[in-house]
């Protein structure tokens, strides 16, 4: 197992036996590592693992989804030092629990709702003091569609202010119910791209049928938001709006492609 470069872990719920064997687990080629964390109180073991890992590149946490936004005061005390890493999918909270030295994060993904109102802007710091204009990144949420509005209200002028480096923003929430977007959520996204000076692909897969309040979806719609969002950022190329993808072409206008999924 010394050459072991990518391991994920299904840890099963309530085995101590498991647990404490996997606490003391060594793997000195391991960059990728991933798991489904099972309780809140098992974090010193992930805690002794992660340790005996310093040169991880690519770390995926996801906590139960019952526990992901109401997580204890107790819970995610640890804090981690991995100096290298580019790459983080899961938890907000586990992540303000990192240390990365270097400004060499490329992408983050995000699989729940932050269970402060103050949370969002503490993670775009944190990860604004991860990232560097020199380097691509990207960001993605896939947040529970009940707290949608919340996010998508304040959140989205916090990530432009935060982070103006962005090179591609993914919003999908991962289930019902969503609210199709209105031409104010339109205008809302719009200023959003307006400030974020090096985006070039902007997804928004909304599951709910249609925009602008429509009962089906409609592509005049669809066109009218993708429009309205081009023009404004020119530095846009790719946008996905309800699973379509929309390309600029070489006249400046964006049209429908091949249907594309996340």
């Amino acid at each position: 197992m010394t050459r072991l470069e990518h391991l994920h872990l299904w840890i099963p719920t309530y085995d101590d036996a498991v647990y404490n064997s996997f606490a003391s687990l060594n793997f000195p080629a391991l960059r990728r590592f991933g798991c489904h964390q099972p309780r809140g109180c098992a974090d010193h073991q992930l805690v002794a693992f992660l340790d005996h890992h310093p040169a991880l590149t690519h770390l995926e946490i996801i906590p139960p989804y019952r526990d992901v936004d109401h997580q204890s005061e107790s819970s995610c005390l640890f804090h981690l030092h991995i100096p290298a890493l580019r790459e983080y999918r899961g938890s907000a909270t586990y992540f303000l629990r990192i240390t990365i030295s270097g400004r060499c994060l490329e992408q983050a993904s995000f699989w729940d709702v932050p269970p402060k109102a103050d949370l969002p802007e503490q993670l775009f710091q944190a990860l604004a003091s991860t990232t560097t204009i020199c380097r691509p990144f990207s960001l993605t949420f896939l947040w529970d569609g009940f707290f949608w509005d919340r996010f998508q209200a304040a959140t989205l002028a916090l990530l432009a202010k935060h982070l103006p480096n962005l090179r591609s923003l993914k919003i999908a929430p991962f289930n019902l119910p969503v609210r199709p977007l209105n031409l104010a959520a339109v205008t809302t996204i719009v200023e959003m791209l307006a400030a974020l000076k090096h985006i070039s692909e902007f997804h928004h897969d909304n599951p709910a049928d249609g925009v602008l309040d429509q009962d089906k979806q409609d592509a005049n719609n669809d066109r009218l938001a993708v429009t309205q969002w081009g023009d404004r950022c020119p530095t846009l190329i790719s946008i996905q709006l309800h699973n379509q993808t929309w390309l600029r072409g070489r006249d400046g206008k964006f049209a429908p492609a091949a249907a594309a999924l996340v």
